[in-house]
This record gives structure tokens, C-alpha cells and sequence, in this order.
């Protein structure tokens, strides 16, 4: 009997551990640009250009710029959890100055040159070493003076401060923004790429946001809705407040 329980929790187990075939859950493609940017509430249109390119005209002729995010797979615009993170450092890179396409790609072919990862914005420490490469990189390209660099930096900082790492400095969760920037906001939202199928959740739960929300929608109360899911009220506003908020 013992044994039986022993060898079903094993293959269990397996099973459970055999979900992406095999395949590194953070770099699936699993994430649809407009699912991505309203997660990182962000406008669609910069999330697609950064990922797919953004066409423009010189004359009669139309031209694309490069993506600056490497897809999982080319000319689908799905992204990864590792590119979520990616696109989540950018945007700090955004939240200072005017973003720049050209600085950061020569930026980050600086930052290539020095990193093993081919996805360095979201594996590498940007405060050490190759890190500090990119920043001396991108500030002199935009010509950022010595308080705009420090304040890009303390930017920066914040952002990569609702990353959890594990082993190589490899991206483990993230904590999306609640309120639009609120850099010591609450980290009552969760992104992992292993729990819930990467869809954002009240964090240490399996509950989905949009749930959450859609039972609020429906016309259940917070105090309904907390109760069922056994949490805090504050809880469940902040996740109502996620779900809601405007791409910034």
C-alpha cells in the first residue's frame, strides 16, 4: 500500500515536472504583447515596437526599425517571461528621459561583448561589471548629465528591485507595479512563470487577478470575494487596483 502511495507521488511528480516538455518555463513563449503590456502597464504600441520593430518612412520608402527584445519565435508576438523582464528593465529606461531605440541597441551591443547570456538585460547584474558597461554606454549616447545619470541609476534600482533571482542571477518572479511607479509600492502581485501559467496572482496564492476582478465586475462585494478566497481585503483591492490600472 506504502508503496503504491510512494510510486503514484513519484510519477506524480514527474508529471508535474514534465508540463514544458522538457523546455526552460522562463523562456516559452507565452505571453501575447497586449497580455504583456497591460501586465507591465505600459502602452501596446512601444511593447510592440520594441519586440517586432516600428515602421517608419524616409520619402516614398517604409523602413522598420530593429526590435531591441528577441522573441522566442520570429514574427509571432508572444513573449517569454525572460522577455517580460527584459521589457520591464526598459521601461525604466523610459521613465527618465525620451526612450531612444538607437542608444540602447549600441548600449546593449556593448553589454553583449561582455555578457555569456543572450538575453543580458534580464540575466545580468546591471550595477557590476558588464552591467555598468550598458549604463556608462547608454548615458554618454544621451548624453545624460552627472545628476540624469544618478537619477537613471536610483530609477533602474527600483525597478530591478521586484525581481526575484535564483542561481545565475536567472529571473525567478516578478512583482508588477500595483500603481502606476509606485517604486516601494506593495508586492501584492505576483508573476511566475510557474505558477498559474505565468499569469499574475496574488502573491504566496494561485489566485488570479482576473479573477479577482471578474468576480467584482460581476457584482460580488470585496468582503464576498475576500472571504471566499480566505484574504485580506486589502488584498483583493490591490489586485482589483492592478487589474484596472491604465497602461502608463
Amino acid at each position: 500500500m506504502w508503496g503504491y502511495i510512494v510510486s503514484s507521488m513519484v510519477s506524480g511528480q514527474a508529471r508535474r515536472k514534465d508540463i514544458y516538455g522538457g523546455r526552460d518555463p522562463l523562456l516559452l513563449a507565452a505571453y501575447p504583447v497586449v497580455e504583456a503590456a497591460h501586465y507591465l502597464k505600459m502602452p501596446v504600441a512601444t511593447l510592440r515596437a520594441w519586440t517586432m520593430g516600428q515602421g517608419y518612412s524616409v520619402g516614398s520608402e517604409r523602413r522598420v526599425t530593429g526590435r531591441i527584445i528577441d522573441l522566442p519565435r520570429r514574427g509571432a508576438p508572444i513573449l517569454s517571461f525572460v522577455n517580460l523582464i527584459e521589457a520591464h528593465v526598459l521601461r525604466a529606461l523610459r521613465t527618465e528621459h525620451s526612450f531612444s531605440m538607437q542608444a540602447v541597441k549600441a548600449a546593449l551591443n556593448e553589454l553583449q561583448k561582455h555578457s555569456k547570456s543572450d538575453h543580458p538585460l534580464a540575466y545580468e547584474d546591471l550595477f557590476a561589471g558588464a552591467g555598468d558597461l550598458f549604463l556608462e554606454k547608454y548615458g554618454d549616447l544621451i548624453s545624460l548629465t552627472k545628476s540624469g545619470q544618478i537619477a537613471l541609476r536610483a530609477t533602474l534600482q527600483a525597478f530591478l528591485k521586484r525581481i526575484d533571482r535564483g542561481a545565475g542571477f536567472a529571473p525567478l518572479r516578478l512583482y508588477p507595479f500595483i500603481r502606476s511607479m509606485e517604486f516601494e509600492g506593495p508586492r501584492t502581485v505576483t508573476v511566475d512563470p510557474r505558477v498559474a501559467f505565468g499569469r499574475p496572482v496574488i502573491t504566496g496564492t494561485r489566485i488570479p487577478t482576473a479573477e479577482v476582478r471578474s468576480r467584482i465586475d460581476a457584482g460580488e462585494s470585496l468582503e464576498e470575494v475576500a472571504e471566499d478566497f480566505g484574504q485580506e481585503k486589502s488584498k483583493i483591492e490591490d489586485a482589483i487596483i492592478y487589474e484596472r490600472g491604465l497602461a502608463a
